[in-house]
């Protein structure tokens, strides 16, 4: 069967459209997103660990994803940056139209301190070590 070139247009642009139509990382809706549901797309976690927040845990998975829990809820997820998002400048950058903050999450003492730079109405922030450019990790949680 030949296809005429027009006819292969669009047949490319819907294959590439149907690879990279799904976002590289779906902002999930947290505050609202049940543990059922995550555990439903996630599998089980390989790890659950307790923190000091009411009814709080953290959910480990593969690839050293975790999601905290409050009860039956998910309120955010961690992740180890991609190799494109490993430094200060990529974020401030990626948040340049963003009203940022940065604060301090663990003051300096025998360690440097800890620092997270966020944008809130993109519902991200990031973390890294006071003087370094490389981040640790990536944060999401609602969008506020």
């Amino acid at each position: 069967m030949v296809i005429p070139m027009f006819g292969r247009s669009i047949l490319f642009s819907l294959v590439l459209l149907v690879a990279c139509g799904s976002p590289k990382s779906s902002h999930r809706s947290y505050g609202k997103l049940s543990v059922a549901d995550l555990i439903g797309e996630k599998g089980q976690p390989l790890k659950e660990e307790i923190i000091p927040v009411k009814d709080g845990r953290v959910l480990h998975f593969k690839d050293d994803e975790r999601f905290q829990v409050q009860g039956t809820i998910v309120t955010n997820s961690f992740r180890n940056p991609n190799s494109d998002e490993m430094t200060v400048l990529f974020w401030k950058n990626k948040f340049k139209d963003c009203d940022t903050e940065t604060i301090t999450l663990k003051p300096a003492g025998s360690q440097s301190a800890e620092m997270e730079l966020s944008c809130k109405a993109q519902g991200m922030s990031v973390v890294y070590t006071d003087g370094s450019e490389f981040i640790s990790r990536v944060v999401e949680y609602a969008i506020q």
